[in-house]
């Protein structure tokens, strides 16, 4: 059920993007909303089920680029399953990385829809159609590797790939509330998910993160994990985030 790998040496490099003024700007002093949430901006697409398949990159990719597009009302859900088919970089259901996938979209000039190219969690042959693209990538990017680097990315860019360690029993079995273990790697990543927001729940920080296990995990397929307590889970390990080609 997770399935973030990044093959060695192979792996396309993102464009390190500083947000908004980064630069001129000491991280402690810049003014950030206290919470934020891309759903409450039309930018989330509902909550997926990636099955007994590998794929958690392929939906993670999709919902970074689905983002760009509900930023300016035209939020489509795209297809996991014509990333797990066509990107040969990646490995189907045996995992894959996002930075491939925008590689990919890049590459063969966009993606089909999910309802054009529906999901079955079963790696096929490649079947997109290049006269049915809804969107496409002309640049992908990442940012420095700190809590606050993300912070302005979410707020500034949108919803943002990223990948964390999902090994733990108290993370697979997780309901609600924010999610601390201090068995969680910050050095290890092993699932890909998307930052949509983060916020603050009595009193203790934490990201807001979809998933792809379906609405039965976790809050409604949601995740409130710790925030600001030393890269929990690896949160900052793998950031990477697409822009929109908007002539589509």
């Amino acid at each position: 059920m997770n399935g973030f790998l990044i093959k060695e040496g192979e792996s396309p490099i993102a464009k390190v993007e500083e947000c908004d003024g980064f630069d001129e700007t000491n991280e402690n002093d810049l003014k950030l909303p206290e919470s934020f949430d891309w759903r409450k901006k039309g930018a989330v697409t509902p909550i997926k089920d990636q099955g007994q398949c590998g794929s958690c990159w392929a939906f993670s990719a999709n919902g970074a680029l689905e983002g760009q597009m509900g930023k300016r009302d035209k939020l489509i859900s795209l297809s996991a399953q014509n990333l797990l088919d066509c990107d040969i970089r990646s490995n189907g259901c045996d995992g894959g990385y996002m930075e491939s996938a925008f590689f990919w979209i890049q590459t063969e000039g966009g993606i089909n829809s999910e309802k054009v190219y529906p999901y079955n969690a079963i790696k096929s042959d490649c079947r997109f159609r290049s006269d049915r693209v809804v969107a496409n990538v002309s640049q992908y990017y990442t940012l420095r590797k700190t809590e606050t680097a993300l912070a302005i990315g979410v707020t500034n860019v949108g919803p943002i790939s990223i990948a964390i360690d999902a090994h733990l029993k108290s993370f697979q079995y997780y309901k609600e509330g924010i999610y601390y273990d201090p068995h969680c790697s910050n050095q290890y990543v092993n699932h890909a998910m998307l930052a949509i927001g983060y916020g603050t729940e009595d009193g203790n920080n934490y990201w807001l993160i979809k998933n792809s296990w379906g609405t039965t995990w976790g809050d409604l397929g949601y995740l409130k994990l710790a925030k600001d307590r030393g890269n929990h889970c690896g949160i900052v390990n793998y950031i990477v985030y697409p822009r929109e080609e908007e002539h589509l």
